[in-house]
């Protein structure tokens, strides 16, 4: 008989972005990062939460998840990304930004993982800078359970 699988609940992995968000100005690349470990939990899931505090996004505004695994057990990571290695390599979905005033929620979808170390950056194509407190972006884990 075929197994059936259905996904678990989400659980939160915590903040892996807060004042590597602040003011980080158009085009920008949040530096990495700390190092999040899947080695344990071995999710095969990650949904990030990105909020932002009241900003006016121009038209088109995106913002790009980056993201890079060290298979060495975290001793090696691939260069950060900057204005010279944007790290296109490690991109993930990017998501559109309403234009409004406002603080805003982004949901970024469901990213496939592996039981291995990772760390997250952000480019910003906000077309304004972000604002100077109260970003974040949290990431959430969930694995598949057979029914």
């Amino acid at each position: 008989m075929a197994t059936t699988f259905k996904p678990t609940t989400w659980t939160s992995i915590g903040n892996q972005l807060t004042t590597e968000l602040n003011s980080l100005g158009i085009g920008g690349i949040s530096a990495f990062s700390a190092a999040w470990d899947n080695t344990t939990t071995l999710y095969l899931w990650v949904a990030a939460i990105i909020n932002l505090a009241s900003l006016t996004p121009t038209a088109g505004a995106y913002l790009q998840l980056l993201m890079t695994e060290s298979v060495d057990g975290g001793t090696t990571y691939e260069d950060a990304p900057s204005s010279t290695n944007p790290g296109w390599h490690m991109a993930q979905p990017s998501v559109a930004i309403n234009v409004s005033t406002s603080a805003k929620v982004i949901r970024v979808p469901p990213i496939r993982v592996f039981g291995g170390k990772f760390k997250c950056a952000l480019l910003n194509g906000a077309g304004v800078a972000l604002a100077a407190t109260g970003n974040t972006l949290a990431l959430y884990g969930s694995n598949d359970q057979g029914v």
